[in-house]
């Protein structure tokens, strides 16, 4: 109810405008007859004008150049026309999600995560709805890069990407805020649920690496928690500090453990 309210493209694309929702509802066939109906019509319209009032004018005549002449240019002319169209839609398109998605991992960037989340909360203080985030951390990424080397990085920076695709809602929000820091957004979820769900991400983690080239690269991740309960307006800026300070506890404890933000302490699982 409350996601289907959600946008969950920061670059959504409009439709309105006449254009678009012409375009969308027909096919270029059909655009490039109307368009060359609408041609000769107004062919036909101003021949028979110009013949009515020009002394010794065709009708007959000016007519037939007109349907012939209008026949033939306008379906090229509006070919071209909806071609271009075509591909400055599609050039859109890939514009948008490459500032929607991150490359790397597939989630979102760190500005579509924000945007989004930001607009689910506000819509959560509207309906009174809690929910938690996660703010999460690749514990020893340098580590890898260093020993492993950099493709290597950039592989388990693709497999922590799906890994948190597949383990998490379709509802959640997910997004790199850049280098290895992610974090989540989990509608609807308690303060005990949002534990199980960090804990068991923690531990799945760690029980199954990535792997390249038939080898396991070790991989764990600190993670930092806090909710809302809709005890003041929240901003994802706020939000996101308080799980930052929750995930400072987490790397400062060992690593590899979840940390739940509560203001005055702080409780380490």
């Amino acid at each position: 109810m409350l996601m289907e309210n959600l946008h969950t493209n920061v670059f959504s694309q409009s439709t309105d405008g006449f254009a678009r929702r012409l375009y969308s509802h027909s096919s270029r066939k059909i655009l490039v007859l109307l368009i060359t109906l609408i041609a000769i019509t107004l062919s036909i319209l101003f021949t028979s004008i110009a013949t009515r009032y020009i002394e010794g004018a065709n009708l007959k005549n000016g007519l037939i150049i007109a349907t012939i002449v209008a026949a033939i240019v306008a379906p090229v002319i509006s070919w071209i026309f909806i071609d271009m169209y075509t591909k400055l839609q599609e050039t859109e398109r890939q514009m948008r999600a490459l500032v929607t998605y991150d490359v790397m991992t597939g989630l979102l960037t760190r500005q579509a995560f924000y945007h989004d989340a930001q607009k689910y909360i506000d819509i959560a203080e509207r309906y009174h709805e809690f929910f938690a985030l996660l703010m999460l951390d690749l514990d020893f990424f340098k580590t890898i890069n260093d020993t492993h080397g950099h493709h290597a990085g950039d592989h388990v920076l693709e497999y922590f990407g799906r890994f948190l695709s597949e383990h998490l809602r379709t509802s959640d929000i997910i997004g790199r805020l850049g280098g290895e820091e992610f974090a989540v957004v989990l509608p609807n979820t308690p303060i005990e649920g949002a534990q199980k769900i960090a804990e068991s991400l923690r531990a799945d983690l760690e029980t199954h690496p990535p792997t390249l080239h038939g080898v396991a690269i070790p991989l764990t991740v600190s993670i930092g928690l806090t909710s809302y309960t809709g005890a003041a307006s929240p901003q994802i800026d706020r939000l996101l500090q308080e799980a930052d300070a929750a995930l400072y506890l987490s790397k400062r404890n060992g690593r590899n453990r979840t940390t739940l933000y509560t203001g005055e302490e702080t409780i380490v699982s």
